[in-house]
Formats: C-alpha cells, sequence, structure tokens
C-alpha cells in the first residue's frame, strides 16, 4: 500500500470506533465531545511516538523495514522479546472480539431481530479470516471511499436532524468533577487511539519514498477520522441531550428520527454502513493480530494457521462477557487502563530504550 493508503486506512480505522462514543455518554454525558477532543490530543501524541519508534528501527541504507514484533526482538532480546510481543497480541485480540462480539449483538437486536447473535458473530469471524488471508491489498482498496463515503453521508443525517436539534442540551458545561474528566479522557484515549499499535504491525507494508517515516501519515490519520467521531457525538447530544444514557447504542437511534421523503427509515442503511465499519476495524486488528503471530511463532500464514486463529476470536468473543451490562462494566472499568499500560506504556519504555541502546552504541 502507498503512504496516501495508509493514512486513508488509519482514518477509517477511527471511523471504524464509532460504537465506542456508547460508552463515552456513560461517563461524560454532554460533555462527550469535550473528553474526545482531548482524547484527539492525546491520541496525536501517541500516534508521534509510534511514529518514532518505527523510524528509530527502519534501516534506511537497505531500505529495510522492522515491525513491532521485530523492533521488540531488537530491543530486549529474542526471547523476551517475542514474550513482550505477545502482551500487544493479547490486547489487539482482545479489542478485536470485543469489537465483533458489539458488531453481533448489534445485527442481532437490531437489523435482523430474533437471530442468535453468535450466528452473526460466526459469519463475521469467518469474514475477518479470509480478509486477513487475503493481505493488506483489502484495505488499501477500500479505505478511501469509505472514509469519503462516510462523512458525505454523516453530514447528509446531520443536516437532516438540525430541526430536531436542541443548543441547550450542551449545557451545563463544567459541572463534572476532576476524577470524570480524566476518566472520560482516558476512556477516549485508549479507545480508539491506543489501538493504533496495530499500525506497527503492519506499517512494514506501506511502500514509497521515505516509507520509514510514518509520523506525518499517522497525524493525518487521525485529524482525517477523528471528525466523524465528533460530528456524531455533536448530533447525538444536540438530538437527545440527557435521554443519550437510555439507549443502547443512541447513535444508531437518533437516526430513527429522520423522516424526509426519501431518507425515511434511513436507519437500516446507517445500521448496514456501521457494521461495514465495525467489520474493516475488526479486520484489520484480525489481520494485525494473525501476522504477529506468524513472527512470533516462526511459522507459515497458512488457511490451517488463519484458521486456528478465527477459533480462538470466536472463542474469546463469546466468553469475554456473560451479558451486555457486563461487558459494558468491563470496558469502563478495566479496558482503558489496561490498553493504555500496554499499548501506549510499553512502547513508551521501548523508545526510551532504544535510545539509550543507540546513545551507549555511539
Amino acid at each position: 500500500m502507498s503512504k496516501r493508503q495508509f493514512v486513508f486506512i488509519t482514518a477509517c480505522f477511527v471511523q471504524g470506533s464509532f460504537m465506542y462514543t456508547m460508552y463515552y455518554y456513560q461517563i461524560a454525558g454532554n460533555e462527550s465531545w469535550i473528553t474526545l477532543l482531548a482524547g484527539i490530543l492525546f491520541g496525536i501524541a501517541v500516534a508521534f511516538m509510534y511514529g518514532a519508534l518505527y523510524k528509530m528501527h527502519f534501516d534506511k541504507d537497505n531500505d529495510s523495514a522492522k515491525g513491532l514484533v521485530e523492533i521488540n526482538m531488537a530491543v530486549y532480546g529474542k526471547s523476551f522479546g517475542k514474550l513482550l510481543s505477545l502482551l500487544y497480541v493479547g490486547t489487539l485480540l482482545l479489542s478485536c472480539s470485543r469489537m465483533l462480539r458489539e458488531a453481533g449483538q448489534f445485527v442481532a437486536g437490531n437489523l435482523l431481530m430474533g437471530i442468535n447473535w453468535t450466528y452473526i458473530l460466526a459469519i463475521l469471524v469467518i469474514l475477518c479470516g479470509w480478509t486477513a488471508f487475503y493481505g493488506v491489498k483489502y484495505f488499501a482498496s477500500i479505505g478511501t471511499a469509505t472514509c469519503l463515503f462516510m462523512y458525505i453521508f454523516t453530514i447528509v443525517l446531520f443536516i437532516l436532524l438540525l430541526p430536531h436539534s436542541k443548543l441547550y442540551h450542551l449545557l451545563p458545561m463544567g459541572k463534572e468533577e476532576i476524577h470524570t474528566y480524566f476518566k472520560g479522557i482516558s476512556l477516549c484515549t485508549a479507545l480508539p487511539f491506543s489501538e493504533l499499535v496495530a499500525f506497527l504491525i503492519i506499517a512494514p507494508d506501506v511502500r514509497g519514498e521515505n516509507r520509514g517515516n510514518l509520523k506525518k501519515e499517522l497525524f493525518y490519520g487521525i485529524l482525517a477520522g477523528s471528525p466523524f467521531l465528533l460530528i456524531s457525538i455533536l448530533r447525538d447530544t444536540l438530538v437527545l441531550g440527557p435521554l443519550m444514557g437510555d439507549f443502547s447504542y443512541p447513535g444508531y437511534e437518533v437516526i430513527r428520527l429522520v423522516n424526509y421523503k426519501v431518507f425515511s427509515n434511513v436507519e437500516s442503511l446507517y445500521g448496514i454502513i456501521i457494521i461495514f465499519l465495525m467489520f474493516f476495524k475488526s479486520a484489520l486488528l484480525f489481520y494485525s493480530v494473525a501476522k504477529a503471530l506468524v513472527k512470533i511463532l516462526n511459522c507459515k500464514g497458512s488457511p490451517l494457521f488463519y484458521a486456528f486463529v478465527s477459533g480462538v476470536l470466536f472463542f474469546v468473543s463469546q466468553i469475554i462477557a456473560d451479558s451486555n451490562i457486563k461487558l459494558s462494566e468491563i470496558v469502563l472499568q478495566r479496558i482503558p487502563y489496561i490498553l493504555l499500560s500496554v499499548n501506549v506504556g510499553l512502547p513508551l519504555v521501548t523508545l526510551l530504550m532504544s535510545k539509550i541502546k543507540k546513545i551507549k552504541e555511539k
């Protein structure tokens, strides 16, 4: 893939985190847009750190790129580096399984009512396995069109919902306690920006001049994808106000209010688009997990291997929580701190260790 395609894949990855907004509302309510803005700033800082780590281990002389697993082995040694890489695999697998679980339950509860959500989950997992086996070409080929289409469609819906919007739903501001804002910002940073660590695994697939420096591409990708989340949050807040916490999927329910000639009952189409975005992100996470495991286990990415990873993903998606309420509690209370510790804390330590190692070599 080219560097431009890498930008739009990053943007679509951020857009695919649309469903995370329902967790934002449970913490910050009508001030979720504020915590998201702060999360975007921290997310950009995290992306710059990823870019610096990748650039530091890029061999300009041989035009040779190292992914996250190879970087860990170069810094910590082969055995410990692989063991450390398994922690990243675990967090990415957790993110992927949670995303697929939510997608399956969303379809079963809103689009195909009455069907068992595990059947939807099985189909999505199989598709993720097939996409990962096909390779990064799939993501590169549809990323740009998907990103632009989502903006056009979302802005049109935002305009159609203006008659239902109330500016006073944004008030009051500054009413929450400090720890609430801290918790909200931590959640917005962890989901989705800490998950961009997956791009350190697929970064060696980028081709073109100066491909060892991807800071700008990650930055542009965040800038291209984040406004989609911000527009969605402002739309939900302006329309639903204090009722945001009363719906399982506020971002979907608000679309039901659109009733303008050919745009009536548009929520079904919007639901399908949401599922596609969630699948895009899940498939990319699956691809990064599989690619990392190939490096760690030193094996070939055969169809049998992808079938095995698919089975593990299906199993984890089922046992991750007993119910939606339990899943929500896990996301709000545990997931942000797990992701920030592994996906942000460990790369930061690795970057510092790399700098110290280079200083010693000089």
